[in-house]
């Protein structure tokens, strides 16, 4: 099996993984997940910039960006007529106990393996025995395969269940073993070594019912990058010295008098168990100690009075204590705290912020303007701890979106259009782009009639990486708004010239 990256545009054989799968578990035996790679050297992947617009249109690491799916290049095309002639002891696509092996035969058809995994504990374990190690636990993965015809129609494979040890796993790996992409994306998402992975097995157990925070500790992550809990609490309540507490005490009646902490009724002082008056009333007051624990189990933006349930932190500075908080009326500056990626991505939180293809501004195509905004944006895109072949940029269909991209602006440079409709024309071209390659490869015969008649109609459902059409999407968002940002802006009189073209389109 080829270890390369090919392009999906053509004939190839797709491996995904889905990890963990709680259906293939039998009676009495226990999921169990492996904690996420040098989880303490790490902060559990969140948001970039808390924000809901941005996060309604971009989802941090959402599914398509979070899937591990690797594609190898096909040279057969799966004949029922001509597989008909094999006897079973002759059939090369009969399953056998070795994953590697089949995979290696059934990669050659054009077509699809879908491997569904889970990591359990047999049920024959006694209480006793349960692991403190990895080395007893199991991985079970069940493989479907399809193979594509020309006529359109796929042939499916009966299902196939092959059982290691996650030590087998773990072995090969210090071995260097894992000699294919797909074994690489095995590993991978079971030690959630990369954020994307965290963030894959959280969806697929939301699917499921579990929550993720459940199965795994989220004290053992680092402390998320957000403002410190005493600062926090200085934005809502009022710490006394102990001479401050005195003059206050004079103020209430005797019986209200504030003298020790109502939580852990130890007496006020000037240290951790120094008094803190809270906003909501003028007798609610506990010592910092206590608050300080009752704010870290809550969050600063949703703690609230333990005597009264009142919301102490205000509604406006709320957002200021989230994690990775990001002030977007101020002028950008990077964080040290974060990677070079993770601040390019948050650089671009003002531009994520307007829909291009809602953005009615008037602006001219600058060719210069939007060529810098793509040297800015498309190549920065990526985290470079992920590995080349799964990040789209670095993908075979990326010249096709760079020449396309390239082609349309030079073509109409000079001339004025809305925001929106030069989103949609680099859209729709991108796509168009990406058709042609799929149709002149001969992919489109794997599609039935129906599917073909769409196509034909909407280029934007080319069959392609799952991560690279909201890739392309979200690269042109930014590139338009970018440009539109350092200068692209023209006023409502000069009027707009693409919009017959666009129709055309």
């Amino acid at each position: 099996m080829a270890d390369r990256l090919p392009s999906s545009l053509k004939l190839h054989h797709s491996i995904e993984i889905e990890f963990p799968c709680e259906y293939l578990l039998k009676g009495g035996e226990d999921m169990v997940l492996l904690e996420p790679s040098r989880i303490e050297d790490r902060y559990k992947p969140l948001p970039l910039v808390p924000n809901d617009t941005i996060e309604k249109r971009y989802p941090w690491l959402n599914r398509s960006e979070t899937t591990r799916q690797s594609y190898y290049p096909a040279t057969s095309v799966f004949d029922a007529d001509i597989f008909s002639e094999f006897s079973d002891d002759d059939d090369e696509l009969e399953a056998t106990d070795d994953l590697a092996d089949d995979l290696e035969r059934l990669s050659e058809y054009v077509g699809s393996s879908k491997l569904e995994v889970i990591t359990y504990l047999p049920s024959n374990l006694d209480e006793d025995e349960r692991p403190t190690c990895d080395c007893p636990i199991r991985v079970r993965i069940c493989r479907t395969t399809l193979l594509k015809r020309e006529d359109g129609e796929v042939e499916e494979l009966p299902p196939a269940i092959y059982e290691y040890t996650v030590g087998y796993w773990n072995d090969i790996s210090i071995d260097d073993a894992l000699n294919q992409n797909w074994e690489n994306d095995l590993f991978d998402i079971m030690h959630q070594v990369l954020d994307r992975d965290v963030r894959s097995v959280q969806f697929t157990l939301e699917d499921q019912g579990f929550d993720y925070d459940e199965e795994i500790d989220s004290d053992l992550w680092v402390p998320s990058r957000q403002m410190p809990i005493d600062q926090g609490i200085g934005k809502f309540a009022t710490s006394l010295t102990k001479r401050e507490l005195e003059r206050y005490n004079n103020t209430l009646a005797h019986d209200d008098r504030l003298l020790e902490c109502p939580s852990c009724f130890e007496d006020y002082d000037e240290t951790d168990n120094r008094a803190v008056l809270l906003p909501c009333s003028t007798k609610h007051c506990m010592c910092f100690s206590c608050l300080e624990q009752w704010c870290i189990q809550n969050g600063l933006d949703k703690v609230s009075c333990p005597h009264c349930r009142q919301r102490l932190m205000p509604p406006k500075m709320a957002p200021q204590t989230m994690a990775n908080y990001l002030d977007l009326s101020a002028p950008f500056t990077p964080d040290p705290q974060f990677t070079d990626y993770e601040n390019a991505e948050r650089s671009y939180a003002s531009l994520d912020c307007i829909a291009s293809i809602e953005d009615e501004t008037l602006i001219l195509i600058d060719h210069d303007l939007l060529i810098d905004a793509w040297n800015t944006i498309v190549p920065c895109g990526f985290d470079r701890n992920v590995p080349a072949r799964l990040i789209p940029v670095k993908a075979p269909e990326a010249w096709f979106f760079f020449r396309s991209f390239l082609q349309t602006v030079k073509q109409h440079h000079g001339r004025t259009t809305t925001a929106q409709k030069l989103y949609r024309t680099l859209r729709l071209k991108v796509f168009e782009a990406l058709r042609a390659e799929f149709i002149a490869n001969g992919m489109d015969k794997f599609l039935n009639a129906g599917e073909r008649a769409r196509l034909e109609k909407r280029p934007e459902l080319t069959p392609m990486r799952m991560d690279f059409r909201p890739f392309v999407e979200k690269s042109l968002d930014r590139i338009v708004q970018m440009a539109k940002k350092h200068g692209a802006v023209v006023s409502p009189e000069a009027g707009t010239d693409l919009a017959a073209e666009t129709d055309k389109d």
